[in-house]
């Protein structure tokens, strides 16, 4: 599959996932290799394993770090210093996305930044 044609498929998506690979091509294995390859070239950003966004997105700034956040671990909220800074109630600039999560401490660092997840006790969430 040429890029031209595999970007036609993705290009309203703010992100997709390798498990779409499938759904366009019966050959899902040799399109993954394609990805991978784009990757190494930069057309595709890989933002954690299997799940991918065009440079487009990245150099136009039409994906939100905080939209990212929830997408690359989840179920997750951006809390903490994030939330803080950007109702601006800390004065300090934040250079991480934090989150947190009921899953376990987890970090990710892609072009778009870095993302710390926060383990919070699923009781937390209760009220």
């Amino acid at each position: 599959m040429k890029f031209d044609e595999f970007k036609n498929y993705v290009k309203n998506q703010p992100y997709f996932r390798s498990n779409l690979f499938p759904l366009i091509t019966k050959h899902p294995g040799f399109l993954r290799r394609q990805v991978s390859e784009w990757v190494s070239k930069g057309r595709i950003i890989e933002l954690k394993r299997s799940l991918y966004t065009l440079r487009d997105a990245f150099e136009e700034k039409t994906i939100s770090n905080y939209l990212l956040a929830n997408i690359i671990y989840s179920p997750s909220y951006v809390s903490l210093e994030s939330a803080l800074s950007h109702y601006g109630m800390i004065p300090e600039r934040i250079e991480v996305t934090t989150s947190v999560t009921s899953k376990k401490t987890q970090a990710f660092e892609n072009r778009f930044g870095k993302f710390i997840y926060r383990h919070l006790k699923q009781t937390c969430y209760e009220y």
